[in-house]
């Protein structure tokens, strides 16, 4: 019988092994980070466009199975965290679902993470392994703990409890109560990855006014509107805006010609970079403020994007070959005003045995991103459908 391997996915996700160590570029607060990235972001182009390839799939199977808002980094880094458990095969599945090679895995997550402290952008990674399955081979260990807390004990309640409170002590207590299996002793592994941002708009706006929106099913609802004039850019079908953060990071929100469902079936990765480097002039934007929760199981969703649940994963430990991923869980906290944007995620797999100036008004089901403006990479994806 094949044994359960979990792991979480979220912005906050965990990792668990038998040691504990400390994550590598892991600032305890913004005050000791250093005001740019010690990478070059030349250096991960390829691994850059694989990740956005990957995080825009990855939305457009979440968005197709009924979900809006998804933190796709956190997701990846489980993977990432998985996949040196993996045998050739699996391994070489993972590098092309991923776009990254497994030598530099943990390197580019390490560029990824890092974000000058303006920004107020915090990854965390983490690995809890059963200590009553055999200990796992030394290669898995020390490339999980290149980059995740490692930690090894007895899985009972009161483990669910302590990787709860990890997760939310790492997303500033946004996410609450992330596992709950009623059994987790069958359980080999939780690997977790968090995120959390708290991100200033560079130029916040004035405040806000009630305005129209119309969702999906064609509700009109009461909301708050927010106005301000940014740059912005086309894609086939729709036209966006950007609005800068703070540090590195920046918001787009874009705004579709016809209904959202079609628009995100059609998402091209390639395009929205190409969209996103580019500017057609300044433009009048109203936007709402919105609020937005989830959490989802990504089992399927995963499946969808190309990912095997049931691969060869017999390098984790000596009696890991019928180990397999039994489930995938995503949860997300984001928050848009005047001010700025809070986004909290957590992810999880289980391993189970002016006037003359043209104005866009988002008063309708819009698509927005959350991205990394030295690399076009989005951190956080996301469809306002209603509010």
């Amino acid at each position: 019988m094949k044994k359960f391997f979990t792991a979480l996915l979220a912005t906050t996700i965990l990792f668990t092994c038998t040691y504990c160590a400390e994550p590598k570029n892991t600032y305890k607060s913004g005050k000791d980070k250093p005001n740019s990235r010690t990478y070059n972001p030349e250096d991960y182009v390829d691994e850059s466009n694989g990740y956005t390839d990957f995080a825009t799939e990855l939305f457009k199977a979440y968005y197709k199975s009924g979900g809006d808002t998804l933190c796709p980094f956190t997701v990846y880094r489980t993977i990432a965290m998985l996949s040196f458990g993996a045998g050739d095969a699996t391994k070489q599945e993972i590098i092309d679902l991923l776009g990254c090679s497994s030598e530099k895995l943990n390197e580019f997550s390490e560029f990824f993470k890092f974000q000058p402290k303006e920004a107020q952008v915090n990854f965390a990674d983490s690995v809890w392994y059963n200590s009553e399955r055999q200990v796992p081979y030394d290669d898995f260990v020390n490339s999980v703990k290149q980059g995740a807390e490692y930690k090894a004990l007895k899985f009972n309640k009161s483990t669910q409890n302590k990787i709860n409170d990890w997760v939310k002590k790492n997303t500033d207590g946004n996410i609450k109560d992330f596992i709950n299996e009623p059994e987790i002793e069958d359980v080999r592994m939780f690997i977790v990855s968090t995120a959390a941002v708290e991100a200033k708009w560079r130029y916040p706006y004035a405040g806000s006014v009630s305005g129209p929106f119309c969702s999906e099913s064609g509700k009109t609802t009461k909301v708050k509107m927010m106005t301000s004039v940014e740059k912005c850019f086309t894609l086939p079908g729709a036209k966006g805006i950007k609005k800068e953060y703070e540090g590195n990071l920046c918001f787009a929100a874009i705004l579709p010609d016809g209904g959202l469902d079609s628009f995100v079936e059609s998402l091209d990765a390639e395009k929205l970079k190409d969209a996103l480097k580019t500017s057609s002039g300044d433009i009048t934007a109203i936007i709402p403020k919105f609020k937005k929760e989830s959490k989802a199981n990504l089992t399927e969703v995963l499946k969808e994007a190309g990912f095997t649940l049931d691969g060869d994963f017999s390098r984790i430990a000596p009696d890991s070959g019928e180990t397999f991923v039994s489930k995938a869980i995503s949860a997300v906290s984001i928050e848009n005003d005047e001010f700025g944007t809070k986004a909290f995620a957590a992810s999880e797999i289980t391993v189970k045995e002016s006037a003359a100036m043209e104005t866009i008004t988002f008063n309708r089901p819009f698509l927005y991103l959350v991205y990394d403006t030295e690399t076009l990479m989005p951190l956080f994806i996301g469809a306002v459908k209603e509010i």
